[in-house]
């Protein structure tokens, strides 16, 4: 391979992780909640962690609510969107 074949691919733009978050990310950009993607993942998965460490949904909405600068109604979607995507097993958890 000749060194500028190996130049664009090396600066080719890296396919999506997995289709779990493309799943994310479009849900969130249809409820109108638009940041970087990387951040977004990255709290997807925190939002997650969190759970499994045993904070309630309750809780990781307060903290993320004053953690960043999202409204309570998007701390909420991002919240359930992050469970759906990255934890299910969590679905009942923030469910009602």
């Amino acid at each position: 391979m000749g060194s500028l074949a190996a130049l664009g691919l090396a600066l080719a733009p890296a396919a999506s992780a997995n289709s779990n978050d493309d799943w994310y990310l479009n849900k969130l950009l249809d409820l109108g909640i638009t940041s970087s993607p990387t951040r977004m993942i990255a709290l997807g998965h925190h939002v997650c962690d969190e759970l499994a460490a045993g904070m309630s949904a309750n809780q990781v909405k307060d903290w993320l609510y004053t953690t960043t600068t999202f409204r309570p109604m998007e701390v909420g979607w991002i919240v359930g969107s992050s469970v759906r995507a990255y934890c299910p097993q969590y679905v009942s958890r923030v469910a009602g």
